[in-house]
């Protein structure tokens, strides 16, 4: 049991049935394991039940079988009737190759890396199956060329990234490689709280972090606004705004809408943090 095994239905050769169905199988699949480090490396991805599967014979021996993911299954002759992840197939709906240009990776309750490499519309996502993670929305500036279906697929046009990136500050700004000029991140839980950014090379760009209340209203939040050189830190009503070198004619000024000096208890803040980081090291418990 846990090893990913399957057991196959082959109608043509041992009849339909359950009672028919061939012994456990292995699966040859990406590779998982290895002689050194207990085989902790490779990727485990075993096959879903109801999955296709490609069953070879081990030197002809009806007995001795073996089985690799097939193509997934077509219901019909009627095009986009592939089981298939939804993302992906409803980019096929606008046009066929839009759904290739999508890859992905989901997992049966559906936590997801979405790859999207159509032009004018890159977007890279991680989600869980809440719907609540990351991604990042850099579209191209040069769109696909539009394709038939009987014709050959068409090359990419846009950049690719090569070995370009932010963190030896080789790759290039967005206005040099983003539609809008503009590339956005967000980084949010299920209450649709948490950071967003905003690079913008041209105007400054844009960092947010906000908490929300239980109704889905910003509450507490902090905005960085890398064109006006401002901080914004808001709490309901009170506000403290700070200005550094701005274009406008307030410069090197710190407001406060309301204001109260006196004595208090100290806020224990760290609660926050580690309250949060508690529940995410007891998630991760479970692969100890």
């Amino acid at each position: 049991m846990g090893r990913g095994r399957v057991r196959v239905e082959i109608p043509g050769l041992l009849n339909e049935g359950k009672e028919n169905w061939t012994e456990w199988l292995e699966v040859s699949n990406n590779p998982v394991g290895t002689s050194k480090g207990d085989g902790d490396v490779g990727m485990w991805w075993p096959v879903e039940p109801g999955s296709a599967v490609l069953v070879g014979f081990i030197a002809g021996d009806p007995f001795a079988l073996w089985a690799l993911p097939a193509p997934p299954c077509q219901t019909s002759r009627s095009p986009n009737t592939q089981k298939v992840p939804l993302e992906p197939k409803a980019r096929t709906k606008e046009a066929p190759r839009k759904g290739t240009r999508c890859k992905i990776i989901k997992s049966e309750a559906g936590h997801t890396m979405l790859m999207d490499d159509n032009g004018k519309s890159e977007l890279f996502a991680l989600l869980n199956w809440t719907g609540s993670g990351l991604a990042i929305s850099g579209p191209g500036k040069i769109e696909d060329d539009p394709e038939t279906e009987d014709e050959e697929s068409k090359i990419r046009k846009n950049e690719r990234r090569g070995v370009r990136n932010v963190f030896s500050g080789t790759s290039k700004k967005p206005s040099q490689i983003c539609n809008g000029n503009i590339e956005y991140l967000g980084l949010l839980d299920l209450h649709a709280q948490g950071i967003l950014t905003k690079a913008d090379d041209e105007n400054g760009g844009v960092v947010t972090l906000c908490a929300r209340k239980s109704d889905g209203s910003v509450g507490p939040s902090i905005v960085l606004d890398g064109k006006n050189d401002a901080v914004f830190i808001s709490v309901g009503k009170t506000q403290i705004q700070m200005f550094g070198d701005s274009p406008g004619p307030i410069k090197q000024r710190i407001f406060v809408t309301k204001q109260m000096i006196m004595q208090s208890k100290f806020a224990e803040v760290k609660e926050y943090f580690s309250g949060i980081l508690n529940k995410l090291k007891k998630a991760f418990e479970v692969y100890g």
